[in-house]
């Protein structure tokens, strides 16, 4: 070979051989302590956060069901307080005697009428709703006993029953109108 061939030779790049050079240790490859505690912290506070509005977001659940039952409950308590009271007869206002007719027009804090089913002379048939303890009660037996039918998560603040159009002698439908208040409470849970 002549000299011109071999300088030719040695300038023509090499490809597909090994590096010849010694393999050497990178020493600023990888992270630092430094930046690895930065980092794990960062995605600490960013986890907590998350954890921190996902409780929150359950909670706000809870109490939204919590309110749509108490407001369920309520509702059932009314329809029911409805349908029995549009199927009674001999609406009595108030206190006093209960097989008597009587109209409120100020309004009353009990309200009573005799069932579908009753018999008008018979006292202790009679169907009787109040307010006591912030809850609504029942009775179906004149006054007797009652039993609550709105759940305690309800707070009736006010009941008030007006009644008008309870003589018998009239063609006039009675008109009951029940006024009621208060709040769904919610525990602390």
């Amino acid at each position: 070979m002549t000299k011109s061939q071999a300088q030719y030779i040695d300038e023509i790049p090499v490809r597909g051989r090994l590096n010849p050079e010694p393999f050497t240790l990178n020493l600023r490859a990888g992270f630092t302590l430094i930046e690895m505690m930065v980092a794990v912290s960062i995605f600490a506070m960013v986890m907590v956060m998350a954890v921190g509005a996902l409780l929150s977001i359950i909670d706000a659940n809870r109490k939204a069901q919590s309110q749509q039952i108490s407001f369920t409950n309520l509702d059932f308590a009314l329809e029911s307080m409805s349908r029995s009271i549009h199927d009674g007869r001999t609406y009595h206002c108030g206190l006093g005697t209960l097989t008597v007719p009587a109209d409120c027009a100020s309004g009353a804090n009990s309200f009573a009428f005799e069932p579908y089913n009753g018999s008008s002379g018979t006292a202790n048939d009679q169907v009787v709703y109040q307010l006591n303890n912030n809850l609504i009660e029942r009775s179906t037996n004149g006054g007797s006993t009652f039993v609550t039918i709105t759940s305690p998560e309800i707070v009736v603040e006010g009941l008030t029953f007006y009644v008008r159009g309870t003589t018998l002698s009239d063609t006039e439908q009675p008109i009951v109108l029940v006024s009621l208040y208060g709040y769904a409470g919610l525990s602390l849970k």
